[in-house]
């Protein structure tokens, strides 16, 4: 079963870590109006959850954070969110 939770803010950022610790589900979904907000509270939720990484491999799993951190970083400063809704539509 897959869950959607509309809002990556504190509420839904704790219900998708409730659902991924209970197994409620097996796959759960951030959204997030703010483009960049939901994927990096994946990865902060990814970050704590120590059972995971135990799963994946320590040192594989704090690689993966640094590279997707890494990742998250660059795609939010190449262009604006202001750029990306105004002056993209145009082109």
């Amino acid at each position: 079963m897959k869950v959607t939770i509309v809002g990556a803010g504190n509420v839904g950022a704790s219900c998708a870590e409730y659902i991924a610790q209970k197994q409620i589900a097996s796959k759960v979904v951030l959204l997030d109006i703010k483009e960049g907000f939901a994927e990096g509270k994946a990865l902060d939720l990814f970050q704590s959850a120590k059972e995971m990484q135990t799963i994946l491999d320590p040192k594989f799993s704090e690689i993966y954070l640094a590279v997707k951190k890494l990742e998250h970083s660059e795609y939010l400063h190449v262009i604006s969110p202001w750029e990306r809704e105004h002056l993209l539509l145009n082109v």
